[in-house]
């Protein structure tokens, strides 16, 4: 099996796919496979196996454009900010 690559966002390497063979696979409501990571990053379609849709999340272009950078910067701190919001309502 292809080893997968950590989340390309956030850099979390505990991905989860959900396909056919997963414990929580919902064929209603799911496509053939779901592969996300705890970022919200997430990857979905319909691969002829499990191991062609983690070659498409492994796929990473040769260069990211200038502004990549700050893309990412952002979508973590907002991220966070949606985490933070959360667990204060827990808290509360």
């Amino acid at each position: 099996m292809n080893e997968m690559l950590p989340c390309p966002f956030c850099g979390n390497d505990q991905v989860e796919v959900l396909d056919a063979d997963s414990e929580y696979y919902v064929p209603a409501v799911m496509s053939a496979c779901l592969i996300q990571c705890e970022c919200g990053c997430a990857l979905q379609g319909k691969w002829e196996s499990r191991e062609a849709a983690i070659n498409r999340w492994n796929a990473r272009p040769e260069t990211w454009p200038e502004w990549t950078d700050a893309v990412i910067a952002k979508i973590k701190a907002r991220g966070q900010e949606l985490f933070d919001r959360l667990h204060e309502k827990d808290m509360a």
